[in-house]
């Protein structure tokens, strides 16, 4: 398993920048697509976004199967509240790279709704 410490690849305790983000899944889909186990390591980070998240492990699902990323990425030394924001970046971008068009025609229905 190749371990990846999020606060030292990007220099901060800062997981916030979705540039950031990128940097970490183009570090991430190579491995995963020669069948290699990731995990990623959130010590020493003091906030993490979904901006970042998004670019780092949803993106993930644009390149991989879902059940690639089920079965071949962890998480360590990363607390609860920031556990349940990877569930709900992971469950969203499956949803959406599953169905990409049906995605975002909701989504404009829901925006339309706010105008």
């Amino acid at each position: 398993m190749v371990q990846i410490g999020l606060t030292r690849a990007i220099g901060s305790p800062f997981l916030v920048d979705e540039a950031d983000g990128i940097f970490v899944f183009q570090s991430i889909v190579p491995l995963l697509k020669e069948g290699q186990c990731v995990s990623l390591s959130f010590e020493g980070a003091e906030t993490v976004t979904t901006s970042f998240l998004n670019r780092a492990v949803g993106d993930l699902f644009r390149e991989v199967a879902p059940e690639v990323v089920e079965q071949q990425l962890h998480f360590e030394s990363i607390d609860a509240e920031d556990l349940r924001r990877v569930g709900r970046v992971k469950s969203m971008a499956a949803a959406f790279y599953q169905d990409p068009e049906s995605f975002q025609t909701l989504r404009e229905q829901a925006l339309a709704d706010y105008v």
